[in-house]
């Protein structure tokens, strides 16, 4: 008879472990799942910051080799990509600093030639915004004008970078 009593004690038992151990799951799974997300600010930060440092360092060769060439409209780079190797030409301003000869999506082109690939982070659209658009006097060049642009290439929640093709400076904001 000791043994009918204990049968539902043991199902009752079995059934209550079985409870604790889904909750002990769920509240991993939540502290894990928290940790994630509270990184994952910090590593798109991360990433914009670094696609910022890409874009400064290209610009900087593209003005380095523009002066060891002679100063010509466009520099000529070479690139690898999926292991072929090849060269793109990229428009630079009277100062050489990367800029764009075309009248609309300055800001775009400017991205498209520096970056070599479309307008994307984190598989998100990067705004191309030109801010400013002034005719600089180069007195270096027996007072020749051209335009001067400044982008500004933004995220959706607000991270951005700015770029100014008459002193060829890339300002990151929002640290």
């Amino acid at each position: 008879m000791s043994d009918y009593n204990q049968l539902p004690y043991k199902k009752s038992n079995s059934a209550n472990r079985f409870i604790v151990v889904i909750l002990i799951i769920s509240i991993l799974m939540a502290v894990f799942l928290n940790f994630i997300f509270s990184y994952e600010k910090s590593i798109e930060q991360t990433g914009f910051k670094a696609i910022s440092a890409y874009f400064t360092d290209k610009i900087l060769v593209v003005k380095s080799q523009w002066l060891m060439l002679g100063k010509p409209e466009s520099v000529k780079l070479k690139v690898t990509e999926k292991n072929q190797p090849s060269e793109i030409s990229i428009y630079v301003n009277q100062l050489g600093w990367v800029d764009s000869s075309q009248s609309k999506n300055v800001c775009e082109d400017i991205w498209l030639s520096v970056m070599e690939k479309p307008l994307t982070f984190f598989n998100e659209p990067i705004k191309a915004t030109l801010i400013k658009n002034q005719l600089i006097k180069n007195n270096n060049e027996h007072a020749s004008r051209f335009w001067g642009h400044y982008c500004r290439y933004s995220t959706q929640d607000g991270r951005y970078f700015d770029y100014d093709s008459h002193i060829g400076s890339v300002i990151l904001a929002n640290e």
